[in-house]
């Protein structure tokens, strides 16, 4: 239920299908551009500056007149020539392993000095395509079948960019559960609201990921087909020879990627969670995801910093650790971790960081039992925002089925109360306590159950959610009763419950929010300002609506200017004056004027 509103947000967000189309375009230029595939095109490219330069210096004497080293090296352009000129691949190969081979005696011998390192690589590629039967060597990017494409397409583009989609995902995710929203409002236990808001993330920015890749790799497919599983990569890493396939690189490039993202799915959900910024997760993980591309984060800053060798950086630029096709055999590799170590250290910060997001959702045991009485209660309470405390309250006390109203100026603090009495902004109570039927706000979620406040402005509303999508979602998450198609003919928002909400009047507006607010079945209903922006006819329909709900023993707090219809629907109200709550008890709406007028206008 949580999981589907928050994928269904991001899915119509237009920000994700531009993103992905930048990933489909970025994805595919390697096969667009048709570029030659680094190692067997530098292979020949190699033999024929060896060619080259033996035709350049070569004696015209033969045979027995030449010196020993004189001799290999007319053996290795003969190797090189019969490879340069083979009709096929097989005979390219053989060609090739010979002269990589007796290159290798020379590096042995000492006759020959240079990048032992890169012959090593191309004599490990050749024997291993040899070995394994394997002939078909791709020349260009379009060549690749679709296993080798996706690790290709990867490590040509920017290291960032496949974790892209989850940085925005968390963005976007974590902007949807801020607190005011209605997902912030859902009575859910917050480590089971952190698990699913990571669950969230993880399968949107994989959704992303995968439909970004998707255009190459079916035009890889439908060209190339699904390509060889054994197809054999050589690299070096850490200084040492490395020999794969194209098979365990697709899958272990797999793995990083979901790794990645899933890390990045964490840190930003657990860091947004603990310091309650928004944006504090997904800045951090961006900083995680961009470090590889730092210098400070050099391959040669990591061999010397034991500090930042502790950091899961590994797992952001994974081709490094599993080579790829378009790099064999002479692409060298630095220092970065092995494929399983970079899997191992992303699986711990995931670990440590959900231990983090249990300690800080935790919610504290209430002393003793919840107490008998019923009522939303707010005892010897100070009320602020920010640094600076608004409110000075002696008790607010709510019992059931009272209507109660709230009247101040803008300015005074009205909107910071009604969030200090909802529960949603524990922040907002700087001393003293808030119950509802004896059960402490800090029990976040069953305190959710009880109490609901409607906010003034849209904020409870998504803009790209229909109205009866709001309304489905509160019924579902509040596990409410309530009949929705009789609530919406007696408010008369049946004909418009299928439009978005950004399509809907202000009036409008207000009235999904008060059909939404009387669907959760709380017992203790907030509204801030619920008859702004509203008609006549349909301030006198929403008042009978909000009448209907007392008569059924529900407690209603109401803020509005609309001294008129706050009379006709209250008996009670609460003046702030000089930042302290001040009961009243009027009878008629030119008393409650006047009284208004006195407290706030000097008696004009």
């Amino acid at each position: 239920m949580y999981c589907r509103l928050l994928l269904k947000l991001i899915l119509r967000d237009r920000a994700v299908w531009i993103s992905t189309l930048v990933l489909a375009a970025a994805f595919s230029v390697p096969i667009a551009f048709n570029s030659p595939i680094y190692g067997p095109f530098f292979m020949k490219q190699g033999m024929q500056g060896f060619v080259d330069a033996f035709n350049t210096r070569a004696p015209q004497a033969s045979g027995t007149d030449l010196s020993p080293e004189q001799q290999d090296d007319a053996e290795l352009a003969r190797y090189a020539n019969a490879a340069l000129a083979a009709q096929t691949d097989a005979a390219f190969l053989d060609s090739a392993e010979s002269y990589y081979a007796l290159m290798d005696e020379g590096f042995q011998s000492g006759s020959i000095v240079g990048d032992r390192e890169t012959n090593d690589a191309e004599l490990a590629y050749c024997r291993a395509l040899s070995s394994s039967g394997i002939t078909d060597i791709p020349a260009s990017a379009s060549d690749l079948p679709f296993l080798s494409f996706l690790p290709y397409a990867i490590a040509t583009a920017p290291s960032f960019l496949p974790f892209i989609p989850f940085l925005l995902s968390s963005i976007l995710v974590l902007g949807a559960t801020r607190p005011a929203t209605l997902a912030a409002k859902a009575p859910v236990p917050k480590f089971r609201r952190l698990i699913q808001t990571v669950f969230s993330i993880i399968g949107a920015g994989t959704a992303m990921l995968l439909a970004g890749l998707a255009p190459g790799g079916i035009y890889a497919s439908a060209l190339n087909g699904f390509g060889q599983i054994g197809y054999p990569i050589t690299f070096f890493h850490n200084g040492a020879l490395t020999a794969t396939t194209a098979g365990d690189v697709f899958t272990t490039l797999l793995l990083a990627l979901l790794a990645g993202g899933t890390l990045i799915s964490v840190c930003s959900a657990v860091l947004s969670t603990a310091t309650r910024r928004v944006l504090a997760g997904p800045l951090t993980s961006a900083l995680l995801v961009a470090a590889p591309a730092f210098p400070l984060l050099s391959d040669s800053a990591l061999e010397h910093s034991a500090a930042l060798n502790l950091l899961p950086l590994g797992v952001f630029s994974p081709i490094e650790a599993t080579g790829y096709v378009g790099c064999f055999p002479t692409e060298f590799i630095g220092s970065g971790s092995g494929s399983a170590s970079m899997l191992a250290v992303a699986l711990v910060y995931v670990a440590v960081l959900f231990a983090v997001g249990a300690v800080v959702t935790r919610s504290p045991k209430q002393a003793g039992p919840a107490k008998k009485h019923h009522g939303l209660e707010l005892l010897d309470v100070s009320v602020g925002y920010g640094s600076t405390t608004i409110l000075s309250i002696g008790s607010l006390s709510l019992g059931p089925g009272t209507a109660a109203g709230l009247v101040a100026p803008n300015g005074s603090g009205k909107t910071t109360l009604l969030e200090a009495l909802s529960g949603q902004f524990p922040a907002r109570i700087r001393s003293g306590s808030l119950a509802a039927d004896g059960i402490c706000q800090r029990r976040s979620a069953e305190f959710a159950e009880l109490v609901y406040l409607s906010s003034s402005g849209s904020a409870d509303l998504y803009p790209t959610l229909s109205a009866i999508e709001h309304l489905a979602f509160v019924r579902e998450a509040w596990k409410s009763a309530a009949d929705i198609d009789s609530l919406c003919d007696s408010l008369g928002i049946s004909p418009y419950l299928d439009k978005p909400t950004r399509k809907l009047s202000t009036g409008m507006k207000q009235q999904v929010k008060l059909a939404m607010a009387i669907a959760t079945d709380c017992p203790y209903l907030i509204l801030d300002e619920p008859l702004n922006g509203l008609d006549p006819g349909k301030r006198k329909t929403s008042c009978d609506a909000m009448r209907s709900e007392v008569a059924r023993g529900r407690s209603v707090l109401i803020s509005s200017h609309l001294l008129d219809d706050l009379a006709d629907l209250t008996n009670s109200f609460y003046f702030i004056e000089a930042g302290t709550l001040v009961e009243k008890i009027e009878s008629s709406s030119q008393t409650l004027k006047q009284e208004y007028l006195d407290t706030y206008e000097g008696g004009e």
